[in-house]
C-alpha cells in the first residue's frame, strides 16, 4: 500500500492472472537483492549454491539458513523471472482512470475523517422483542 492507503501498482498487476508470476519475480529480485547481487541467476542455481549465498549474506547458522532457503525456494516456485507480457491498452486505460480517480479523491479530502467500529454481541435468544429493543435503543442513542 502507498502511504495514503491506496493500492500500489503491484497490487493491480497481481490481480492479472498472466502478470502475477512476473510481479512476484520482480518483487523477489528486489527483496532478495543481496542474493541476486552474488548471482543474477540465483533462482536457477543449485540448492547448495543458494544456501551458500544465503549463509554469506545473513551470517546465520545452518538451521536459520535452511529456513531462509525454504522460504526462498517456495517463493521462486511461484514466480517467473524475465519480461512480463505486454498488458492490453484497455487494462492500462483502466489503471490510469483509477489512478486519476484516486488523485481526485485525495484532492477532495481537506480534513481528516474519523471512523468508529462498534461491535454488538447479541444474546442467544428466540425472543424477537429482545433484538427489537436493542436496535431501537441503538437508533435512538446513536442517531443511525
Amino acid at each position: 500500500m502507498n502511504e495514503d492507503g491506496s493500492p500500489t501498482e503491484y497490487y493491480d498487476r497481481l490481480k492479472d492472472k498472466n502478470d502475477h508470476p512476473f510481479v512476484l519475480g520482480e518483487r523477489i529480485r528486489e527483496l532478495y537483492s543481496d542474493l541476486f547481487a552474488i548471482n543474477t541467476d540465483i533462482h536457477n542455481a543449485i540448492d547448495d549454491e543458494i544456501k551458500g549465498a544465503i549463509s554469506h549474506v545473513t551470517g546465520q547458522d545452518e538451521t536459520q539458513v535452511n529456513r531462509y532457503f525454504a522460504t526462498f525456494k517456495a517463493l521462486i516456485s511461484l514466480a517467473k523471472f524475465g519480461e512480463a507480457p505486454v498488458r492490453s491498452d484497455k487494462k492500462k486505460d483502466e489503471v490510469q482512470k483509477s489512478e486519476s480517480d484516486a488523485t481526485k479523491v485525495k484532492k477532495d479530502e481537506h480534513k481528516p475523517s474519523f471512523h468508529y467500529n462498534i461491535q454488538i454481541h447479541l444474546p442467544a435468544t428466540t425472543d424477537i422483542a429482545v433484538y427489537n429493543a436493542i436496535f431501537k435503543s441503538l437508533k435512538d442513542n446513536l442517531l443511525i
